[in-house]
């Protein structure tokens, strides 16, 4: 099952520019895709976000969600976090997703959903700056072409 991570910032609202009706179409279908969750930070977001939530309850129901231990997340993110830090002696305002590289990264899910495109200067910045061991090579999925690419 090829799977993405679903970033709180994506409309879902069918019709709204930045809503990725392809993927959610898909989702919605018979096709072999899911979605991944976890971390702590993670689920709070969706947890503040009625129609997200909504979507993972009924992809839940369907068997396209799966999660990751918050522990397991939460503890590869607070390792992003410090590693951030030492290298770079702050924290840089272009990482303020790093729950998700910490998602991805336990989770092997390489696909994200979103329309933050500071993930992609952050995933360079991490990847240059601290090691491509500590970040996966996301793939941010931001049109159709996108994702029909992933």
């Amino acid at each position: 099952m090829k799977e993405f991570i679903l970033d709180v910032n994506v409309d879902l609202k069918t019709g709204n520019p930045g809503c990725p009706e392809y993927f959610l179409r898909d989702l919605r279908s018979h096709k072999k895709i899911g979605l991944v969750r976890g971390g702590a930070k993670y689920n709070a977001e969706v947890g503040r976000k009625g129609a997200l939530l909504d979507l993972f309850n009924e992809m839940l129901r369907t068997g396209k969600v799966r999660t990751i231990p918050d522990d397991v997340v939460d503890a590869k993110e607070s390792d992003l976090m410090l590693r951030l830090r030492e290298c770079l002696g702050t924290f840089p305002a272009e990482c303020n997703d790093i729950h998700i590289f910490a998602l991805s990264s336990v989770s092997s899910c390489l696909n994200i959903v979103s329309n933050d495109i500071g993930i992609s200067t952050c995933r360079d910045l991490i990847r240059n700056r601290i090691g491509h061991q500590h970040c996966p090579a996301v793939r941010l999925i931001r049109s159709q072409q996108a994702y029909d690419d992933s």
